[in-house]
């Protein structure tokens, strides 16, 4: 799909010199032909993902639980977009290249967070099916191997990035009127800043492993709110209006807030597991 959407993208810009109207057609059709995939699977009978009307139940106890877990962590997901959004209105105060210098700068951390990503998603249902067979200290387990995986990953990927940072931002700062210095110094300046929240940030996706894997999906909506609503939003406000910090501050939010949320996330993750064993303590007492 992002072969399919580069190539696309590629073709629209550069050979029938597309406005910024056209990227957004080369993500929908990358985005449609995955879902013809999809469908594909979703008839095929021998699928992993395939459809069967004989395991569909629409019974209470299954679709309460569903909804439990599910709502919270849509609304979370809307959260965050409108966050992200009005993040990129108050970055704007400081020029529109400004906000696309803090997107390139989210799209090159996201080239290591993207790694991270993958062991939440991953670690998630590993957890979730230890948790659910009542090995709770095998979930803390796996959930002590991805912490120290990601936590390895983001020194690592630190330094790669640290070392990066100026190829990739000139390869962004390219255009079909050029190289521009000015895009390219903006983009660098803020990046160096994001950089550093990725280090913190780590333990908020090995955090949110386990609290995805025991279900806690309410948890991680409130810790994704703060994220934009409490480390985000009122940091940037404060730096437009009580300092006399330039289009610096928008990085030096992001390091806040993902810092922050990763700082949330651990101390979440070992609340959690202190209360789950004391619990579990409790229970073999009354046995």
């Amino acid at each position: 799909m992002v072969i399919i959407k580069l190539v696309v993208t590629a073709l629209f810009v550069y050979v029938l010199e597309g406005d910024i109207v056209s990227i957004a057609a080369a993500t929908l059709i990358s985005y449609t032909i995955l879902f013809i995939y999809a469908l594909k699977a979703f008839c095929t009978k021998d699928d992993a993902f395939s459809f069967s009307r004989k395991y569909i139940t629409f019974r209470k106890e299954m679709l309460s639980q569903l909804f439990r877990l599910s709502v919270p962590s849509m609304i979370e997901k809307m959260a965050f977009a409108a966050g992200k959004a009005m993040v990129n209105n108050m970055a704007a105060g400081y020029g529109t290249d400004i906000v696309g210098a803090a997107g390139i700068s989210n799209n090159m951390s996201g080239l290591l967070t993207g790694i991270q990503t993958g062991f939440e998603d991953g670690g998630a249902s590993l957890e979730g099916q230890l948790y659910g067979s009542r090995n709770f200290e095998r979930t803390v387990k796996v959930y002590r191997h991805i912490q120290a995986a990601v936590s390895i990953i983001a020194v690592a990927g630190f330094f790669i990035m640290l070392a990066l940072t100026d190829p990739i931002a000139r390869l962004f700062s390219l255009s079909r009127g050029g190289y521009d210095p000015s895009f390219h110094s903006s983009i660098c300046s803020i990046f160096q800043y994001e950089l550093f929240g990725t280090l913190l940030l780590s333990f908020a996706y090995s955090g949110f492993t386990l609290l995805l894997g025991m279900g806690k999906t309410k948890t991680i909506l409130a810790i994704n709110v703060a994220r934009i609503f409490v480390f985000r939003l009122p940091v940037i406000f404060f730096f437009q209006h009580f300092t006399s910090l330039d289009f610096t501050a928008v990085g030096l939010t992001m390091a806040i807030s993902n810092s922050s949320v990763g700082i949330v996330a651990l101390i979440a993750g070992e609340v959690i597991i202190r209360k789950e064993r004391k619990r579990l303590s409790a229970s073999r007492t009354h046995e």
